[in-house]
């Protein structure tokens, strides 16, 4: 977990393959990039994104169907009703995936990783209101476990004010930012229950970012940083989620990869790479020489 191994050792390989890949990126990928950089986060919209593609009635019909076709609550997170089912093959024609595997997409993920990133979480959840219940789980201030970086991207799909959950991040405490060590991550548990009232003594309050919104729009956050969300009051909240990390990460997906045949036909070779299970972990250890302990 030492940064600098992490990244020019364990992920030597993958920061190789995207400066050869000559990555090029439009005016909007390029702000969203500097963004997540500078500060952990970035906002923009699917018709900002994707111009004139009108995603998100489809989105939203395809969500539809799943709330008729069943709901599941989160084990330890009962506000949480997951729509999409986990470890199952991950299915190309599904929307949500198509949207999150899109070369724009993955893009924006490499480009803020610096390396060709690999694809390791996709979700749809429905957040009940919880009325003024205690904040649990992840309603509370946390980093995540799963890498030293992050790249995970929300969208929304209905309105999300302050009544609603809204996804909120404390900025630059990504592990570039300014405080990216302030209550540092505790592998593999990452970082949970961090005190609200001291990380509001330490932290300037333009750091507080609440993203509330229209529906569509999409958030891209490192969540190492230090970020909490889904407490919604009165308001439920329709979310999708996907997420990207190194191929250093110790975590396994949760789902189980396609048909390496349906994989090879993806003509981007930074989507090929993120639909590819991670290396054997003891022929990564031999890659960068380091042995098996």
């Amino acid at each position: 977990h030492y940064f600098p191994f992490w990244k020019n050792i364990l992920n030597k390989k993958a920061a190789a393959l995207y400066r050869t890949s000559e990555p090029r990126f439009d005016e909007v990928q390029k702000r969203l990039i500097a963004e997540l950089k500078e500060n952990g986060i970035a906002i923009t919209h699917l018709d900002e994104l994707f111009p004139g593609q009108d995603l998100l009635p489809k989105l939203q019909a395809y969500s539809q169907g799943l709330m008729v076709s069943g709901q599941k609550r989160e084990k330890g997170k009962t506000y949480i009703i997951d729509l999409m089912e986990k470890m199952t093959t991950v299915d190309l024609n599904n929307p949500f995936l198509k949207l999150a595997l899109s070369p724009k997409v993955v893009a924006i993920a490499n480009g803020y990783m610096d390396m060709y990133s690999k694809f390791f979480m996709q979700s749809l959840i429905l957040v009940a209101p919880v009325g003024d219940a205690t904040p649990i789980s992840s309603q509370r201030w946390h980093r995540d476990p799963e890498d030293k970086k992050l790249c995970k991207i929300f969208v929304y799909l209905n309105d999300v004010d302050e009544e609603t959950g809204p996804f909120t991040y404390a900025t630059k405490t990504h592990a570039d930012g300014k405080w990216g060590n302030l209550f540092p991550q505790r592998p593999p548990q990452g970082r949970t229950n961090i005190n609200e009232e001291v990380l509001g003594r330490i932290l300037p309050k333009e750091n507080f970012k609440v993203v509330t919104g229209r529906a569509g729009a999409i958030v891209f956050a490192d969540t190492t940083g230090i970020h909490r969300g889904g407490y919604a009051k009165t308001k439920q909240r329709l979310m999708s989620t996907a997420g990207f990390c190194s191929p250093a990460s110790l975590w396994l997906p949760k789902f189980v990869y396609p048909a390496a045949r349906e994989v090879e036909k993806i003509p981007e070779s930074s989507v090929r790479y993120a639909l590819q299970p991670w290396y054997d972990r003891a022929k990564s250890a031999a890659d960068t020489g380091m042995g098996m302990q």
